[in-house]
């Protein structure tokens, strides 16, 4: 069994290293989570312009107008906001990933 001694992540003057002291989280806004964030921003703001309309039942009655989905059903239309904001957010993570 592969056991490591006690003195494991300590230095050779007994201390932890300055990694170790800081903590876990480090405070600062790396590059790749900035590309989450906006990721999930633009993926909340598609969902939220899809399905709050279908919700309210929101629409135009003005005389002329152009009708985005003519006999699609709810459905359907939900489906679609619905899957592609995860597609957005799966590809802000992947994008992220190559970003580190």
């Amino acid at each position: 069994m592969n056991r490591q001694p006690d003195n494991a992540g300590l230095n050779a003057h007994g201390s932890a290293p300055e990694s170790y002291r800081r903590g876990a989280m480090n405070s600062r806004l790396k590059p790749h989570h900035a590309v989450i964030a906006l990721g999930a921003g633009i993926a909340l703001f598609t969902a939220a312009s899809g399905v709050i309309p279908i919700i309210t039942e929101w629409h135009d009655d003005s005389s002329v107008q152009r009708e985005v989905f003519d006999n699609i059903p709810t459905a359907l239309k939900l489906s679609f906001y619905s899957v592609v904001p995860l597609l957005l957010v799966y590809g802000s993570y992947m994008f992220a990933m190559r970003v580190k």
